[in-house]
């Protein structure tokens, strides 16, 4: 469409150029030999052979983000009631903008990665980790390894016995070694105990038993929130299940957003443990407007599933994880130099991850290399990684019973293999320094560089929830069968409390970011009514400790602050019960895949942003602040997002434009008074329809036009897997003086766009 661009509300066209494949000119990199890619003790294990040079494999690539000290520093402006970033938060777009990896320099470590065959299975925008995938000989080479199957324990597993070769400006590299950093919890799903009710009650609780026990406020079940599960492996047995579970319980049907970072989901090892994350999520906030599942391969490629967390524009805040390992193997292997600075990417964005801190209680072994993870007590202080991370919200385990006649809790006390302990590598965080009994000082960071002068390290857990003792307590789940199960563990913990939080951010006005330093500061300040004290009790490394003058909080290694009283933990915090959040009706069940065709440094979609209120004040109330193009399933897809899109009484035209190579493209589609939009346009150079559909969301303000892959490639003349190359995209409100645009339209207000690539499959 041509536009007649008026005077002082005119902005200029951004261009986004996206770089395709290209040569390799620049010389290549220099290498160095990583010694935290080598299994330790691993000659305490028994070789069995090499692995077979056909298999396939994934190996996850993480680079050193150029400033750590500047995000550092601004998570802890960020989260300063006294800083003027306070709860400013980032967008994905805008955190690769200010610290993401030098395009040059991720190039030139993509080009060494795939000089052997290898290619690029996910990577992410800001660049700082990458996945690539191939054949077993085509790893050797690439790494300059020999990849072997040894034996411990009754436990095969995959590892390199000498370290690998990687460019300079790489950190870490996971997946070459199968001894896994992360393990899922044992015997957390069983059969089901009979509930027995005779002084106390003590069996499968139900959502609505604990909605009781733990005080949550009825006015608020988290409309309009949405939450997600880290993971990996498939999901449609997960979500059968927790549909059963929903029907069951007299639940609302929670619609599921399934995010695949691989193309293969053949793992089912998980489902039990994904089946408790999602129904205590939602049996805690039935309410919510999505559960979204993010799922890599396998458990040596779970930070993949974090990163596409963290970089989804449209990404839940709150999120659970409820799997982890040892942090002492995780830092040998450099787990956290990949995770660590994703998971305070999120902290950035006003993210909160829930973390489970294992089922060893205060211990934790790999035996002799390999990780455990209960149920057990191995006798040797190690908490779990990443529940140690300072950018997560640590979760312990308790035993609860209650009264028969009011449902009330008549006692709590510390699950004996609830994990917790005190960090090794990780600061404890400002929120944490007013709590006496952490003190503990850290000797390296996690790069395992020296501290120096005295600094005390984190203490894990934050807070804690029902864990049971997966015997005669526990959870009520079901299974994709309808059979009903008890979920247990720390695993159950974690996502009760991502369920409870998704009710207090349903309440709030605002985005409430990570809620350690919320949570702390109620506690510390003297609030102490928000979450109950967990005084009883051992884990067998530490015991749980009562409030009392010089631990006024009653803070432990056992449980952290206590479990929540979720009225007055959402009144403290939100202002109110009562949920202020609208819910989009419309969603239901998808599924995605991120893979490159998964080159996309965007995560399946290029993202955009624009700031909240900088729209010309014409009209005053209409302000785009968002939008995504990117592949989902079989179509090209658009989303805007609106402020206030239905109550400007002026026409609207909403308007992409982009190019494929020299051609241009147009998307149109208009919304007018007393009009629905319900078609839109998708034109070449020459206004020739090339057909697609588009549905509104007036509640969720925002606009989507889906485009079929099939017309479009035919348009473009481009061949699957292609990447738009020299893209400029404007999305655009036009308004008119009257019903339709056809009076001189002009642009009220247009996104800036970032560097993004955006692929038709």
């Amino acid at each position: 469409m041509k536009r007649l661009l008026m005077g002082g509300l005119a902005v200029g066209l951004t261009t986004l150029v996206v770089p395709v494949a290209h040569a390799t000119t620049a010389a290549a990199p220099s290498t160095v030999r990583l010694a935290n890619t080598v299994v330790p003790n691993l000659a305490r294990a028994t070789m069995v052979g090499t692995v077979p040079g056909s298999q396939r494999i994934q190996v996850t690539v993480g680079l050193a983000h150029p400033n750590p000290a500047g995000e550092r520093a601004l998570e802890q402006a960020m989260y300063d009631k006294s800083s003027p970033a306070y709860h400013r938060f980032l967008t994905p777009a805008q955190y690769a903008s200010r610290f993401g990896v030098d395009a040059a320099e991720y190039s030139k470590v993509t080009d060494w990665l795939t000089r052997d065959g290898m290619t690029v299975g996910y990577a992410n925008p800001t660049r700082t980790q990458v996945l690539v995938e191939g054949t077993v000989a085509q790893a050797e080479k690439t790494f300059d390894v020999t990849l072997n199957n040894y034996t411990v324990g009754g436990r095969r597993f995959r590892a390199n016995p000498a370290p690998a070769l990687a460019p300079t400006g790489v950190d870490a590299i996971l997946g070459l070694q199968t001894v896994s950093n992360y393990v899922l919890p044992k015997d957390t799903e069983t059969k089901p105990a009979n509930d027995i009710c005779i002084v106390e009650c003590v069996g499968s609780f139900t959502p609505q038993d604990l909605w009781k026990a733990y005080h949550l406020p009825s006015t608020d079940k988290g409309m309009g929130v949405r939450t997600a599960v880290i993971g990996e492996g498939e999901t449609s047995t997960v979500i059968s299940a927790l549909h059963k579970f929903e029907l069951a319980d007299g639940l609302r049907t929670v619609p599921t957003r399934s995010v695949f970072v691989s193309n293969d989901k053949s793992d089912n090892t998980g489902d039990g443990e994904w089946e408790i994350d999602s129904q205590a999520i939602t049996g805690m906030a039935p309410d919510l407007e999505q559960l979204v599942f993010y799922m890599s391969q396998d458990l040596a490629s779970v930070s993949n599933s974090i990163s596409a967390w963290v970089n989804d524009t449209a990404g839940p805040s709150i999120a659970d994880m409820s799997i982890g390992g040892c942090e002492t193997l995780n830092l040998a292997l450099g787990t956290p130099l990949v995770e660590e600075p994703l998971l305070q990417q999120g902290a950035l964005e006003g993210r909160s991850l829930f973390v489970s801190t294992g089922d060893t209680g205060g211990s934790c072994l790999f035996s002799p290399l390999v990780n455990t993870n209960g149920v057990e007590n191995t006798g040797v202080p190690n908490p779990q990684w990443p529940s140690t991370s300072e950018a997560v919200v640590g979760v312990g385990g308790t035993v609860l019973y209650t009264s028969p006649s009011t449902g009330e809790r008549t006692l709590e006390y510390t699950w004996t293999h609830g994990g917790g302990g005190t960090s090794s590598f990780i600061p404890a965080p400002d929120w944490q320094k007013p709590i006496t009994l952490i003190k503990a000082p850290c000797t390296t960071d996690y790069t395992l560089s020296p501290v120096s002068g005295y600094v005390p390290c984190r203490g894990v857990p934050d807070v804690s929830a029902l864990s049971g003792d997966i015997l005669t307590n526990g959870y009520a789940t079901y299974d994709q069968t309808g059979t009903q199960t008890i979920g247990a563990g720390t695993s159950l913990a974690s996502p009760l409390w991502a369920g409870m939080w998704a009710r207090v951010q349903a309440a709030s006005s605002t985005p409430l970011g990570l809620a350690t330093p919320l949570i702390y500061n109620l506690e510390t300040g003297g609030t102490l009514d928000a979450l109950t004290d967990i005084s009883v009790g051992s884990n067998v490394q530490w015991t749980a400790q009562p409030r009392t003058p010089a631990n006024p909080t009653g803070w432990d290694f056992t449980n952290g602050l206590g479990v929540a009283v979720g009225d007055k933990l959402t009144t403290d915090i939100a202002g109110s019960t009562t949920t202020v959040a609208t819910s989009d009706a419309s969603l239901s069940d998808t599924t995605e895949t991120q893979t490159a065709a998964g080159a996309n440094p965007c995560v399946g979609t290029g993202s955009y942003a624009d700031p909240r209120g900088d729209v010309v004040p014409f009209p005053a109330d209409v302000d785009l602040t968002g939008a995504t193009i990117g592949d989902v399933g079989s179509n090209l897809v658009f989303t805007s997002t609106v402020s206030n899109l239905s109550a400007t009484p002026l026409a609207k035209e909403y308007d992409w434009d982009f190019n494929a190579g020299t051609a241009h493209f147009e998307v149109e589609g208009v919304l007018g008074v007393g009009k629905v939009m319900t078609t839109a346009h998708l034109v070449d150079a020459s206004f020739n329809d090339l057909g697609g559909s588009l549905t509104v969301s007036t509640s969720g303000n925002t606009v989507t036009v889906s485009i079929p892959l099939s017309s479009f490639d035919a348009a473009t003349g481009l061949s699957a897997g292609a990447t738009l190359s020299g893209v400029t995209m404007n999305a655009d409100i036009i308004a008119g003086p009257g019903a339709t645009p056809a009076d001189l339209p002009f642009i009220i207000d247009q996104l800036d766009a970032t560097s993004c690539g955006n692929v038709t499959a």
